[in-house]
């Protein structure tokens, strides 16, 4: 998530997704990740970059903390969490739940959550894989 819409993940129709591959929402965040990167190389000036095109100040009202504009990732257990992955409702809503993926919830469909308002056709394609999860787990 590079500045660009959530684009969806596409799979081929006998392929189930695989929940701890994909982020709480649903997503696979790629490799060239340029927040990923920033925060891997823990560097400041494209930590700002992320944090003014990703409108962070604006979204949390979060001023802008080098140590604090991080990302490793929403399931990186053995990392400390930055601004967007503590404020992510729909992070915080699936580990409540127990859930490793929004594709489990039940409530996915009618879920007013930020992301799901910001991105609606992400949340889509979310609900399409959702489908496909819940069709081959009942085989």
């Amino acid at each position: 998530m590079t500045g660009k819409k959530l684009y969806g993940i596409s799979l081929p129709e006998n392929e189930v997704p695989d929940l701890e591959k994909l982020t709480y929402c649903g997503y696979k965040c790629p490799d060239d990740c340029q927040f990923l990167k920033a925060t891997r190389e823990n560097n400041t000036e494209q930590k700002q970059e992320v944090y003014k095109l990703w409108q962070i100040e604006e979204r949390f009202g979060v001023k802008f903390d080098p140590e604090e504009i991080i990302c490793w990732g929403c399931k990186a257990k053995d990392k400390p969490e930055g601004v967007v992955i503590t404020n992510c409702t729909v992070r915080s809503c699936a580990i409540s739940k127990g859930l490793e993926c929004c594709i489990q919830c039940t409530e996915l469909n009618d879920c007013k959550k930020d992301l799901w308002e910001r991105f609606p056709e992400f949340k889509k394609t979310v609900i399409e894989m959702q489908k496909q999860y819940n069709n081959k787990a009942v085989i």
